[in-house]
């Protein structure tokens, strides 16, 4: 890529000229392996200052990088940040993961899934910190790390969107500091915080909870 910039530096091209080239020639070199394989920091963060000191012919930046990097409809001129180009393309196994958790080539990360209910982790309030993930290969880490950024805070305003809080690896929900998942109280049907509620919107005892959801396991044998 460094090659490819040094002989178009030798244009006389404009800065969207530049930025076209940066984005069209340069960075789709690297797009197939940042979506296969792990991207460490040191690689992108290399890959960002070859394309700043292509467009501005290794002199230092007449605007600053955060500025470029916006739509040119929010006064940016559509500079390429490459971890956001790599978080993009990590999100989108995502769609590809639960899609088809039933082929064969899921049987990986489904494995090392399985702990946290496998691909329905992507539809939990998760902090990837506080996943249990041993074994777990770098790039599935890596997709549930930006899956997590791009969903952001999920910030409840009123006791209904509490209520449809996703009971499960839920970083407000935890014991001893962990994330809960019991794969039998799932299997059974309890997946919201409302699943633990009776008619009253008060908490179900554990008693009547498992003759309803017929659970034959106590909670204190539930690993945590």
């Amino acid at each position: 890529m460094q090659k490819m910039f040094s002989l178009w530096s030798q244009r006389d091209l404009s800065l969207y000229g530049k930025i076209t080239i940066a984005k069209s020639l340069g960075l789709s070199k690297m797009i197939f392996s940042s979506a296969c394989l792990p991207t460490p920091s040191h690689i992108v963060s290399s890959i960002d200052k070859m394309v700043t000191a292509f467009v501005w012919n290794n002199k230092p930046a007449k605007i600053k990088r955060e500025s470029m990097i916006g739509p040119k409809e929010s006064g940016g001129l559509d500079l390429p940040d490459y971890e956001s180009i790599k978080n993009s393309l990590l999100v989108s196994w995502v769609k590809r993961m639960t899609d088809g958790k039933d082929e064969a080539w899921m049987a990986i990360p489904s494995y090392y899934l399985e702990y946290v209910g496998g691909t329905f982790i992507f539809e939990c309030n998760y902090d990837v910190d506080l996943l249990d993930l041993s074994g777990l290969p770098e790039f599935y880490v890596n997709i549930l790390r930006a899956w997590s950024e791009i969903k952001g805070e999920c910030i409840s305003e009123n006791h209904l969107q509490i209520r449809d809080e996703k009971l499960w690896n839920n970083k407000n929900i935890t014991i001893a500091g962990k994330f809960i998942y019991f794969k039998d109280w799932h299997t059974a049907g309890i997946e919201k915080i409302k699943d633990l509620l009776n008619g009253e919107n008060k908490f179900t005892s554990y008693q009547n909870l498992s003759k309803i959801n017929k659970l034959k396991k106590s909670l204190q044998s539930k690993r945590t």
